[in-house]
């Protein structure tokens, strides 16, 4: 037995126009995908094919259609709060402190100022890490001014 052919059968013109401007313009690729997605099933590709065309699996087709069907393009779109949450944060002011702290202390040595940022909060980072977040800093307008 197979499973029941899904399309995307009624869309007005102002809904192909949306899906269409987000296939173009769409920030993140997922949504990009999304879109081109649900245009293409309204033209009549099978499910299996999106699927190949997208190199996705099913269940990331399936997923597209559902989220079209149930809240058209604006459920198109990732939820907030997806991905890994950053180590140090620079809207966190505890965080802001803490690394200025320690880099005015140790202005031109970073594993110093790292290994007092790791201390004083408990959490393992590299390097990297921590110049991202001063990089930030400086972009913001805020911090010290002072890079290692």
């Amino acid at each position: 037995m197979s499973r029941k052919r899904r399309f995307i059968e009624n869309l007005t013109e102002t809904e192909i126009a949306s899906l269409q401007e987000g296939y173009k313009k769409g920030k993140s690729h997922s949504y990009r995908c999304g879109c081109r997605a649900i245009l293409l099933s309204h033209e009549g590709w099978e499910c299996s094919e999106l699927a190949a065309h997208f190199e996705a699996s099913l269940v990331t087709v399936y997923s597209w259609l559902d989220r079209w069907e149930k809240g058209g393009i604006d459920a198109m779109s990732d939820k907030k709060g997806r991905g890994r949450k950053p180590l140090l944060d620079p809207s966190k002011s505890r965080h802001v402190e803490i690394v200025i702290d320690a880099v005015d202390e140790s202005p031109s040595n970073i594993n110093k100022a790292l290994s007092k940022v790791k201390k004083e909060l408990g959490t393992a980072m590299s390097k990297k890490t921590l110049k991202r977040f001063l990089k930030s800093l400086n972009e913001g307008g805020s911090g010290s001014g002072k890079a290692p």
